[in-house]
């Protein structure tokens, strides 16, 4: 989120409009405190794995931005660990890491229904517990990118996460 910041802040300050840049930041400061607020006592975070989209192997996000915002919301991304921003791992390793919820990034000519609809098919993915217990967060997938939508995409993230905290 320090990225999102400077990248208003400086926009601020390119078009002088630094007291509008400066308000921006602080309400998006604000409204993520909110939510992390609400889920900083979990003691438990549920482990989170993203679909972004693929059939033969999962195209999913490792070091990037969603990850931080799914760490804000109180998850753990299971590819966190990965090297790359976004990466191709196989069905097996999803299995493998167990995810307890699976974030559908929702953009393209596939929909998000569409997406858990083959995610739920799929008799090889059955025992990953989010699909089981058919736990699936939809975020649009704007809201995975720098900008305004951070805090909303925290929020969305939460509230799935925990919806019993969000009531």
């Amino acid at each position: 989120m320090d990225d999102v910041y400077l990248d208003i802040a400086n926009l601020g300050a390119i078009f002088d409009i630094n007291d509008e840049a400066e308000a921006l930041i602080d309400r998006i400061r604000s409204e993520i405190a909110e939510v992390t607020a609400v889920v900083e006592d979990v003691e438990e975070p549920v482990t989170v794995m993203v679909y972004d989209s693929g059939t033969d192997t999962l195209y999913t996000t490792g070091k990037a931005l969603q990850t931080h915002l799914i760490e804000l919301a109180g998850g753990v991304n299971v590819f966190a660990d990965l090297d790359e921003t976004w990466a191709n791992v196989s069905w097996e390793e999803a299995v493998a890491k167990a995810p307890q919820v699976i974030v559908i990034n929702d953009y393209g000519q596939v929909s998000a229904e569409e997406k858990i609809a083959f995610l739920k098919s799929n008799p090889a993915l059955a025992t990953i517990p989010a699909i089981a217990e058919e736990r699936f967060v939809v975020m649009p997938l704007p809201s995975a990118f720098e900008g305004v939508r951070n805090p909303d995409a925290v929020r969305t993230l939460a509230s799935g996460f925990y919806p019993e905290l969000f009531q």
